[in-house]
């Protein structure tokens, strides 16, 4: 956390998803009720009080390589 502003980070693998915020103060994981299938598409939501000021000052999303074999075929 820097002044005003929190940086989250989300990680989406085929079982889970884990959440850290506010340089790792807070942290929640949570299982996908998908579970082992691929992530596919992901949506973002931020739910703050109307005019409680809070935007989203800038969002990068980075591919994760796979530790998987590739399973085609199967």
């Amino acid at each position: 956390m820097t002044g005003d502003k929190v940086n989250i980070r989300i990680l989406i693998d085929r079982p889970t998803s884990e959440i850290f915020s506010a340089d790792g103060y807070s942290y929640e994981l949570m299982g996908r009720k998908d579970a082992g299938e691929n992530v596919g598409q992901i949506t973002v939501k931020v739910d703050a009080p109307e005019g409680s000021g809070v935007t989203i000052e800038s969002l990068n999303v980075y591919p994760m390589k796979s530790i998987w074999p590739n399973s085609a075929g199967k």
